[in-house]
């Protein structure tokens, strides 16, 4: 129960800061890289293949966009090997 209340605010206040935020490619970047990590988070606890084959999908169309336009800082990784 206090579980779910927790849930249910940290949703409103993520929901609330993403809306107050401007537009910037760095900052789009960022909010990627943790939507990949939660994703990740998310497939490790499901127990079937097609979430692993869209994660890896997901993750293989995000390389290719940062190789063809070369907006990814060097320090920011999104493929954990």
């Amino acid at each position: 129960m206090l579980l779910n209340c927790l849930l249910s605010l940290a949703s409103v206040i993520v929901r609330t800061a993403i809306e107050s935020i401007g537009d910037s490619d760095d900052l789009g970047e960022l909010l990627t890289d943790i939507c990949i990590s939660i994703l990740r988070k998310t497939v490790k606890m499901t127990k079937t293949d097609m979430d692993d084959k869209l994660l890896e999908s997901i993750i293989k169309a995000m390389e290719t966009k940062n190789t063809e336009t070369d907006s990814c800082p060097e320090d920011i990784i999104l493929v954990e090997k």
